[in-house]
């Protein structure tokens, strides 16, 4: 029943967004038929899903800003352009869950519980890690909190190989490494909660000011929930729990905007970033996107679609700029100076856009292929969720709960910008199989889930039927 109120929901809302012209008021029943498609799951809403992370950061990345800043979007753009963006996100957004949702989700009946090996090597490799992390990042934080984020990004524009894998890789260890030392503490070493918990923060607070300094939003709040995902794990259930660990992640959230706020001035004033317009007005939570992916669909009215240009762009991003300096640029890249022109003079060369999960396949094919697209994304998605709830509630305290944790995370910003999700997941895959490398499992037999209670003092529930 929960999954036919979900699909409920979500025909309601294609046919509020067919019938509505109005891009301010679909954005607006968008917003509360999100949180309707999170509330209808009951007991299920503690568990860890994927559908309910998206349409989580959907609220707070995308309907918002269209809700609270349609007014500021349409000073300098035409409305109608604004409507119809709207209406393609939302039916975008739409096919996708509905998809997702044709797909039965695993049900949590019984648990199996996973015994542990550590290779020689497993604490060496963390620790080194955890070390290597600090000594390269450390410097560029503080760098960035003197100079600013926009200085420190000029700079790195022409790096070479060895500097793309610091930044596509070792930059990543920020987000794994505290994810695999809470799996380490509440798995392998079976802590008890309050000091796993303690062990964590104590592990995470030196990499926590690093993300803070290089004023980087995103491995900040993709590691936080790597964290809830682990804590969840180990203790599952209960209302309040997800309350508290709600909290927290809204502290994160709020913590992330202030980032956005100041990251581009440092201390000693020598950098800013000039925009074509101040964007003072804006909702905090405001990220551009719906705004950018309203103008593509007003450039992509007068240019021809890119016909797969970009596609082939992100396929490239593995060439480093070194050893091809008229690589193709990304959407997220061109398409900002593209479209302002002169007004984009005083951009820094480091600044790129997001326009949401839809824009570059919207870019390449336009509205009915990227529904479509997206309508069998949501199939995979599905997929990928059951393997999100195996790790995480059925083979409990599998080494491949930190995949599915870093997939968790990598999620809620999926929402805003698939390609920077996409880099970043190759990025953990490198990480996580060598890691990998260093822990053995082998399943016990399989614990009715009514008997869970040494656990967790909820047992699981099972999915939607």
């Amino acid at each position: 029943m929960v999954r036919l109120y979900k699909i409920i929901i979500l025909v309601a809302l294609g046919v509020c967004a067919l019938l509505i012209g109005d891009g301010r008021i679909i954005f607006g029943i968008g917003f509360f038929a999100m949180l309707a498609y999170v509330a209808v799951s009951g007991k299920q809403v503690t568990q860890i899903r994927l559908d309910h992370i998206w349409a989580l950061s959907y609220t707070i990345l995308i309907s918002t800003e269209g809700f609270f800043d349609a007014g500021f979007i349409t000073r300098t753009l035409d409305v109608g352009y604004f409507d119809r963006a709207a209406q393609y996100i939302t039916l975008i957004n739409i096919g996708f869950l509905l998809a997702f949702n044709t797909i039965r989700p695993i049900k949590i009946y019984e648990t199996v519980m996973i015994e542990h090996s550590i290779k020689r090597g497993y604490l060496i490799f963390l620790y080194i890690s955890m070390t290597m992390y600090i000594l390269l990042y450390a410097p560029v934080a503080i760098e960035t909190v003197v100079l600013g984020r926009a200085v420190v990004l000029e700079e790195d524009l022409s790096r070479g190989l060895i500097d793309l894998i610091k930044g596509g890789v070792i930059l990543n260890l920020g987000v794994f490494l505290p994810i695999a030392f809470a799996y380490h503490f509440y798995f392998l070493r079976d802590l008890n909660k309050h000091r796993a918990m303690l062990y964590t923060i104590l592990v995470y607070l030196p990499v926590l000011m690093i993300q803070l300094g290089m004023g980087v939003r995103s491995p900040l709040i993709l590691t936080a929930l790597g964290l809830i995902v682990i804590h969840s794990s180990r203790y599952p259930g209960g209302g309040g729990r997800v309350l508290k660990l709600g909290g927290l992640g809204f502290t994160l959230i709020v913590l992330g905007i202030t980032i956005t706020q100041v990251r581009s001035y440092g201390l000693s004033q020598g950098a800013t970033i000039s925009f074509a317009y101040d964007n003072s007005e804006r909702f905090p939570t405001s990220e551009g996107v719906v705004e950018y992916f309203s103008r593509m669909v007003q450039y992509f009215d007068f240019e021809p679609l890119r016909g797969g240009r970009e596609h082939l762009a992100v396929a490239l991003f593995w060439v480093p700029r070194s050893f091809w300096p008229d690589k193709p640029e990304q959407l997220e890249h061109w398409f900002y100076r593209e479209y302002w022109g002169p007004l984009s003079l005083g951009v820094s060369d480091a600044h790129s856009i997001a326009a949401t999960f839809a824009a570059t396949s919207y870019a390449d094919f336009g509205f009915m292929p990227t529904l479509m697209i997206w309508t069998m994304a949501g199939f995979l998605f599905a997929l990928l969720n059951r393997y999100v709830m195996t790790y995480v509630y059925i083979k409990v305290g599998h080494h491949r709960i930190v995949w599915a944790a870093v997939i968790t995370s990598l999620t809620f910003y999926a929402v805003r910008q698939i390609n920077y999700v996409l880099f970043l997941a190759v990025g953990f895959s490198v990480i996580w199989l060598t890691y990998s490398r260093y822990i053995t499992t082998q399943q016990q037999e399989s614990i009715n889930s009514r008997s869970l209670n040494h656990i967790s003092d909820t047992p699981p529930y099972p999915a939607d039927d």
